[in-house]
């Protein structure tokens, strides 16, 4: 029975320490996320419609309204 229990313990720690790496992962990528977003609202569309006159005219049209020039 001891070994049984030891192999419950070891098991639930390992569960716990994935969890727990998982976690630190996901609040990571939600820091990277923000400060994507920060750089998004940065940019000028102007400065994209010089080079890219395509882009300008799917978004005149409404095509492209939501797009953003980062992307």
């Amino acid at each position: 029975m001891s070994k049984k229990v030891t192999l419950l313990v070891f098991a639930v720690f390992a569960f716990a320490a994935v969890g727990r790496l998982s976690y630190k992962a996901e609040a990571q990528s939600g820091k990277a996320a923000a400060e994507k977003v920060k750089a998004e609202k940065s940019i000028n569309p102007e400065e994209c419609y010089q080079c890219h006159y395509v882009i300008k005219e799917l978004r005149a049209n409404g095509k492209h309204a939501k797009v953003s020039c980062v992307n």
